[in-house]
């Protein structure tokens, strides 16, 4: 998998869990530091898209999935 289709493929990932990510960071540090978070882990996110593994899957990533989150 090249560069650039790893970056796509995080792209795609960040574009379809990045609702479910606010909410969790929302409810563990309050709406004032969440989007800041967000924007943190997805920098760090980017910026390590090469060690993203050939086949990598995402696991479900619905709300119930995130740590600390009663199924």
């Amino acid at each position: 998998m090249s560069a650039r289709q790893k970056g796509e493929k995080l792209k795609s990932i960040l574009d379809q869990y990045a609702g479910d990510v606010l909410r969790y960071l929302q409810r563990r540090v309050g709406p004032d530091d969440a989007a800041d978070l967000l924007g943190d882990t997805m920098v760090v996110a980017w910026r390590r898209v090469n060690l993203l593994p050939e086949n990598a899957e995402v696991p479900g990533c619905g709300s119930s999935d995130l740590p600390g989150e009663p199924s």
